[in-house]
């Protein structure tokens, strides 16, 4: 059996490392995460749009990467994102708790298996839109012909298509939750 290397191998590898990751970690993890990534991903955007003007114009920082300058933006913008990401994960200045101790186990391992797919899909959309120079801003057939997906990609089409969902649905998922959601109150008896 022969199994070769595509991006839709790369982004399935990706969501099951993301999602046994949010089983780890639990949904108060995983929620941080999410948090983390929509900061890191307006930050890197920023950052990297602004940076973008120097790295194109210094010569000696064109040579560090590549000798196009547009590829050392994209690059410098992943790293920004993940730096950041990865910094607010584990030394952010915020904590999340939305843990519901009254649900069944059931319940919890679905909201976490929901919040932990949604992770994943939102990081792979962010990295996407970023690997084809784009902004978050972009259009979504933009960057189906930067990234010039053969049509075998079915995953990562998916992803890229619909990268808007994936950018909206932890958001509307995390209000939905807080909202909706009863929370747990400890009894104290006197």
């Amino acid at each position: 059996m022969e199994i070769a290397l595509s991006w839709d191998l790369v982004v399935t590898i990706f969501f099951v490392m993301v999602m046994s990751y949010s089983y780890i970690v639990g949904l108060n993890g995983t929620v941080k995460i999410i948090l983390s990534t929509y900061i890191a991903m307006l930050a890197a955007n920023g950052i990297g749009n602004l940076a973008a003007k120097y790295i194109k114009l210094s010569e000696p920082l064109i040579k560090i990467l590549s000798d196009d300058p547009n590829e050392n933006v994209v690059v410098f913008k992943i790293f920004i994102f993940v730096v950041i990401t990865l910094l607010l994960v584990l030394r952010g200045g915020f904590s999340v708790d939305i843990t519901r101790h009254n649900d069944s186990l059931l319940t919890r391992f679905v909201t976490n298996s929901v919040f932990g797919f949604l992770s994943a899909g939102l990081i792979m959309s962010i990295i996407l839109v970023f690997l084809v120079g784009a902004g978050v801003d972009a259009s979504t057939t933009v960057i189906q012909e930067a990234l010039g997906l053969p049509d075998k990609t079915f995953f990562v089409r998916f992803l890229v298509r619909f990268y808007n969902f994936w950018f909206a649905a932890p958001a509307v998922a995390f209000v939905i939750l807080s909202v909706i959601a009863p929370r747990y109150t400890p009894v104290i008896e006197e």
